[in-house]
């Protein structure tokens, strides 16, 4: 058995795999809910996956690694994703940057650092929206945006600043490239093409760029610095969003480690149908892969308490500090 940890606002991605084109993985992937996971006292033994975990605030993400840590000390099976070694995407940039992976910086806008290359555009740290801004071409534009978020009231502190790599090539198309890594196999998911910088979804679609696309998916050339960053990043579990420069090198703009899983076809897919069976049929073959390997059965016993127990400790922590209150409360002056 494969446990899935997962927000719950974000479970449906996966319940809608597994009803769909993940049908092969039920019985298979189970989804887990951090909310209840962080608030039992045992855990079911086998293959563990902290999916989401850039979603965690720091006090979540500590209870996690703290279960993470028990899962592999008992030996449940493996267990992919530590949720407070995971780099999250800011520190990946700047680990990318310094080690000459990728051309372009980023800053925290609460740095109050002057980026060195511009354009920049501003987006949040754990957001997976998109950009705040269009691309600013100078310090007077930046300032005007950061003035505009203070007006929207837009809080700065998970405000980040990125630096724009042009990678557009000699038609004037931009690509993202997605590739999920699963335990150790590196699956090319797919490629989408866009006029515009900021590449979401399928913005070009024609029968030439479809062959560019399967071509991709079949020579995965990029298998080897797609690794190195991902070990970098100590994800196990997730998928690369990146694009390829005109020199041929990449610009990786985030792992997500709770990435959107081929479901049915909606517009624009169709003519993809083929990429997106494909594309879930190895996902569902390296999940089947991690299953098949040893782990334990049975049930874990967890350092963490159960509801009634850690009601219990909220009010004697709460009854504890009422008390030192009234104690100074009655001291002397």
């Amino acid at each position: 058995m494969i446990h899935y940890l997962v927000t719950r606002d974000e479970r449906w991605l996966v319940d809608h795999f597994l009803a769909r084109r993940g049908r092969a993985l039920r019985g298979v992937l189970r989804p887990q809910l951090y909310e209840r996971a962080l608030n039992r006292r045992w855990a079911p033994a086998g293959h563990w996956v902290f999916a989401d975990v850039d979603r965690l605030g720091p006090r979540d993400a500590e209870r996690a690694a703290r279960l993470w840590q028990e899962l592999v000390a008992a030996g449940a099976g493996r267990v992919l994703n530590h949720p407070t070694r995971v780099l999250r995407r800011y520190e990946l940039l700047r680990r990318l940057h310094d080690a000459g992976i990728n051309r372009s910086d980023v800053y925290r806008v609460t740095e109050a650092r002057v980026p060195r290359r511009w354009p920049v555009f501003v987006r949040r740290e754990g957001d997976h929206r998109g950009a705040l801004t269009a691309l600013l071409r100078g310090p007077d534009e930046l300032a005007a945006a950061l003035a505009a978020m203070d007006q929207q009231a837009v809080s700065r502190d998970d405000a980040i600043i990125c630096e724009f790599c042009e990678s557009s090539d000699a038609r004037g198309i931009y690509t993202k490239y997605g590739t999920f890594l699963v335990a150790g196999r590196v699956i090319p998911r797919h490629v989408f093409f866009h006029q515009q910088w900021q590449v979401k979804g399928v913005g070009l679609l024609d029968d030439a760029l479809v062959r560019e696309e399967a071509a991709y998916l079949d020579a995965n050339p990029h298998d080897d610095v797609i690794r190195r960053v991902f070990a970098l990043a100590q994800i196990e579990y997730g998928r690369i969003d990146y694009s390829v420069r005109p020199d041929g090198g990449i610009e990786v703009w985030e792992i997500n480690t709770h990435p959107t899983l081929p479901m049915t076809p909606g517009p624009g897919d169709p003519v993809r149908s083929a990429i997106n069976d494909r594309a879930a049929r190895k996902l569902v073959e390296a999940f089947q892969a991690l299953n098949a390997e040893p782990s334990r059965t049975g049930r874990i016993p967890t350092g963490h308490p159960g509801r009634a127990q850690a009601l219990m400790q909220a009010t004697r922590g709460l009854a504890a500090r009422v008390a030192r209150k009234l104690r100074r409360a009655r001291e002397p002056r």
